[in-house]
């Protein structure tokens, strides 16, 4: 569900939404809490203020570190999958050239199709985490393809590389579906709201500059948070995997004697 979100509002309003809105009702936090909460500021407020900020606010970094990393390196997985899953189609095309007619043009036709449903269906269908029908029936009816190759042990090497290629699919439609537990996400926006809300209660006598120092924090924290959102789902939103590696195996493909 959060993938199709993603998809559906451009990447400009997502970041308004995300960064630019809390930002500016954080930094509007000072100028109305001092002019609503009436209280004094007794002697020691700011340390002992400024003591469970401090402590909160380096527990909240390293939970926002690790899961930038964390995300990041999934949305790497997500890439390299795409990347090997192309050039394996890419070598099985290039092998079908060794295989005897008519079933070498019947091959290479459907790796053509193949590629070129991962690319007009598929890339979309993962953004909601699922699978394109169309492709996985694509890839299945050249697998009957290969059954026919006579005699199998002449042909192991091209079903290796078949099988391989299906793996590194497996893989990236797997990456499309995985996503953060929304324990974390529920512990993240607690932890922002707690920090930003406690830096907004500590006292500053020059009010425009408390608000400036709030809105900057908030700043960084919501910009963190919006990379972990869209790296969570490699295949969706602003910053996703790019289909160009299947669209190059589709020009090898094209280029190849069918």
């Amino acid at each position: 569900m959060t993938g199709a979100f993603l998809s559906s509002v451009a990447p400009g309003l997502l970041a308004v939404l995300i960064i630019g809105v809390p930002t500016v009702l954080a930094g509007a936090g000072p100028v109305v809490a001092r002019r609503t909460l009436k209280l004094p500021v007794r002697e020691g407020h700011n340390e002992v203020m400024g003591s469970v900020l401090a402590s909160m606010s380096v527990i909240y970094a390293v939970l926002l570190a690790f899961l930038v990393f964390a995300v990041w390196e999934q949305f790497g997985n997500a890439e390299r999958a795409t990347t090997q899953e192309a050039s394996l189609l890419i070598s099985i095309a290039r092998d079908t050239q060794t295989i005897p007619e008519p079933l070498r043009r019947e091959i290479h036709e459907q790796l053509r199709r193949y590629a070129q449903l991962v690319v007009d269906e598929e890339w979309t269908t993962m953004a909601r985490g699922q699978a394109s029908v169309r492709a996985r029936d694509a890839l299945s009816a050249l697998w009957a393809s290969y059954e026919k190759l006579r005699p199998p042990v002449d042909y192991a090497a091209e079903r290796t590389l078949l099988a391989d290629m299906t793996t590194q699919r497996s893989l990236r439609i797997l990456d499309s579906q995985a996503a953060l537990p929304d324990a974390f996400w529920l512990v993240l926006i607690l932890g922002g709201v707690a920090t930003i809300g406690g830096s907004i209660l500590l006292y500053m006598e020059h009010v425009p500059s408390h608000a400036v120092m709030v809105a900057l924090l908030t700043a960084v924290i919501t910009s963190i948070l919006w990379l972990i959102l869209t790296l969570d789902h490699p295949f969706a939103g602003g910053v996703r995997v790019s289909p160009e590696s299947f669209q190059y195996a589709l020009h090898v493909i094209d280029a190849l004697p069918g």
